[in-house]
């Protein structure tokens, strides 16, 4: 399992490097429904605490909608924590993190650190082995198409079951594409759990013929991280 899930988290690694200028799907200087617009500025204000404008019209949303759309609102600004990442197959787990902190991203696992330092479309991929660190120029402007999935969440894509959101089935599909997985995996579940306008942890289980496999991402340390480049390290 070692390639495929060391391939996943890179490819997610590449995402976040490569969107340090973040934009929404819509984000096209219309109001999708999670605000920005400033020329419906007087509509948005004619709304209610628990009313958000969607084209020209006050839409109601109870407490846990509105709690789900100002975090999805909230993560679309965040840069900078942690994210372990867990993969299960079935008798083998790997664990992965993730650290980012804006322009800098670094991936670790019991092998090796990884590195990416984001300068324009270039991104610098600091690899050190032990006391060998090997450094490349990739173009990180060709991975800006897988963006940061869950950045583009929006609360309605969500129902709630005993306290836990769950992604609607017909949003599955846009998981799978964001994650560019095998098309022998299908994802079958998405559940999330939020607090303090931040995503806490996120559980992806995808099925493939008789194999499940779980992804479980735990977020943590927002604004604490801080990433120092292996400045010591021998070059290869």
């Amino acid at each position: 399992m070692k390639r495929f899930s060391l391939a996943f988290v890179l490819m997610l690694l590449f995402a976040l490097a490569a969107c340090g200028d973040q934009t929404t799907p819509d984000d096209n200087g219309d109001d999708n429904g999670n605000g920005g617009n400033d020329d419906d500025q007087d509509i948005v204000e004619t709304c209610e605490e628990n009313q958000i404008e969607v084209d020209g019209e006050c839409i109601t949303l109870n407490a846990i909608e509105m709690r789900r759309y100002d975090t999805f609102n909230n993560m679309q600004e965040v840069n900078n924590y942690r994210l372990i990442t867990t993969i299960e197959l079935g008798d083998e787990t790997e664990s992965f993190t993730l650290l980012w902190d804006d322009q800098i991203t670094k991936i670790s696992d019991d092998n090796e650190d990884v590195y990416y330092v984001r300068d324009g479309d270039i991104c610098e991929e600091i690899t050190v082995q032990g006391t060998v660190k090997n450094t490349v120029n990739v173009d990180c402007q060709d991975q800006s198409q897988n963006q940061i999935f869950y950045t583009a969440f929006e609360y309605d894509w969500f129902k709630t079951e005993d306290g836990t959101g769950l992604l609607i089935d017909e949003h599955l599909s846009f998981v799978e594409e964001a994650l560019n997985f095998d098309d022998m995996w299908a994802l079958e579940r998405l559940s999330l759990d939020v607090s303090q306008l931040m995503i806490n942890q996120m559980v992806l289980l995808f099925v493939a013929d008789e194999e499940t496999m779980t992804i479980t991402f735990e977020f943590e340390d927002y604004g604490d991280v801080s990433i120092t480049l292996p400045e010591m390290a021998v070059s290869e």
